[in-house]
């Protein structure tokens, strides 16, 4: 069992979502394996975003937590194994997990069509655009449209959106 690395390249910046290209490195090979997408959801995080720890809190324990709430979804273009699971889950903690104030989650998906549309994109000759949106509308608390962007947008560090 190797130990694997991940690079990440920031494709997509805007006031409330960052989303990061995941490029895998293991034993001199180099893949791209999916995104991770950081959505700050500006509010604070409530019991049913961590519905994992309901459980603790049926004794009438009450959720006192009123720090705001990022949070970071991990998209993979296929099933990965536990390592891999496990270094992602680090690395998109490690994104957020020391700001002040800020409570996370992570979310893991595998998403074939987000694969298909990568490649079309490439395959035009295109930035990923199509992957973007797919991204910016699934599994977002606050959706984005970005149809109005261009190419040259993505040439800066910051994407503006009118949203």
């Amino acid at each position: 069992m190797g130990k694997y690395y991940y690079l990440l390249q920031l494709d997509f910046n805007s006031i409330n979502h960052m989303i990061f290209k995941i490029q895998e490195e293991h034993e001199s090979n180099s893949t791209e394996i999916g995104f991770i997408v950081l959505e700050d959801c500006r509010r604070a995080g409530t019991l049913d975003d961590f519905s994992y720890l309901k459980p603790a809190y049926e004794d009438g324990e009450i959720w006192d937590d009123e720090r705001n709430l990022i949070v970071v979804s991990v998209y993979t273009y296929e099933e990965i194994n536990e390592d891999q699971q496990e270094g992602l889950l680090e690395l998109a903690s490690t994104l957020v997990e020391f700001k002040p104030n800020v409570n996370h989650r992570v979310d893991f998906f595998v998403s074939n069509e987000l694969l298909e549309l990568t490649g079309k994109d490439w395959d035009k000759g295109v930035y990923h655009i199509s992957a973007l949106k797919y991204l910016l509308s699934n599994n977002v608390e606050n959706k984005l449209d970005i149809s109005n962007l261009s190419e040259d947008d993505f040439n800066h560090l910051f994407q503006k959106t009118d949203n």
